[in-house]
């Protein structure tokens, strides 16, 4: 069905990222997974991944906050398999605490994985999207990039409380989302 494609998916060495990689894998889509883990979970997710549906899997350990990183991300799966199909945007940091205890550098952390990073890794790899007339970005949200609680931790419907920040800075990913070539 995808044989042939190109996906990257980022924070895919475990959990749903894992998922959907296989996901893509056993459609025949080659990988390129990134995200945060042991050497052995890495090497793990790699090889399950290829030896259970013959694909080539490999990885990068970008830091989604460091956009050079990003860059490199993005130009490194494009070379190494010659092409990029398909983008997941699934990566995510999350930090629990309220608004008046986040350390600004925090918030910028969240903000630069959780929505600059995928905003770059789209800007990156539309262009060969666009140029083989084909592509797919996929960009993860959850319901609290919706809504957030609205009592979470013990805070009144007026606090902002970490579920609410999440949501804030998690639901940018929703506006990504509706457009396919």
């Amino acid at each position: 069905m995808l044989k042939g494609k190109v996906a990257l998916v980022t924070g895919s060495v475990t959990g749903i990222g894992t998922t959907t990689a296989r996901a893509l894998a056993e459609m025949g889509c080659d990988i390129m997974l990134n995200g945060l883990g042991t050497a052995e979970e890495i090497e793990h997710t790699k090889s399950t991944i290829a030896h259970d549906f013959g694909v080539t899997v490999k990885y990068h350990g970008a830091d989604l906050a460091q956009r050079k990183e990003v860059e490199d991300l993005a130009k490194s799966t494009q070379d190494q398999f010659g092409r990029l199909d398909i983008l997941i945007n699934n990566a995510v940091i999350r930090y629990y605490k309220n608004v008046v205890d986040m350390d600004p550098k925090e918030w910028d952390h969240a903000l630069a994985i959780n929505l600059t990073a995928p905003v770059d890794l789209a800007r990156l790899t539309l262009p060969g999207m666009i140029e083989n007339k084909w592509g797919r970005i996929v960009s993860m949200s959850s319901t609290l990039g919706l809504s957030g609680k609205t009592r979470a931790h013990g805070l009144h419907r007026d606090q902002d409380g970490p579920d609410r920040l999440y949501a804030r800075n998690r639901s940018g990913n929703t506006g990504l989302a509706g457009h396919h070539l």
